[in-house]
């Protein structure tokens, strides 16, 4: 895939505290492509929350969603990449033949 994706981060609430006082901002970052020779155009959503101060710039926000973006996306690169151990697959109604 060449074409760069569009990102786009939806503030989704407020900003909330956690028991220990710290604040947090939930958001929705999407990455769109455009679409290619009539194929639908791929997408991916990420729900995020980051760490949030009642003081920051909407700027520092929005960078504070996207390395919690980035922090979901290599995790779940990371978690893709590991061998897929084969399970046996059990056949309902079929038996062994002795």
């Amino acid at each position: 895939m060449v074409a760069k994706p569009t990102v786009t981060i939806s503030h989704v609430e407020e900003l909330f505290a956690d028991k220990l006082g710290q604040f947090w901002s939930a958001a929705k970052v999407t990455l769109s492509w455009p679409e290619a020779e009539g194929l639908r155009a791929p997408s991916v959503v990420i729900d995020v929350i980051a760490p949030a101060r009642a003081q920051m710039t909407i700027e520092e926000l929005r960078q504070a969603h996207l390395q919690a973006a980035r922090d979901v996306i290599s995790a779940a690169l990371l978690a893709v990449e590991e061998p897929v151990t084969a399970r046996p697959v059990a056949t309902a109604g079929r038996k062994r033949a002795s």
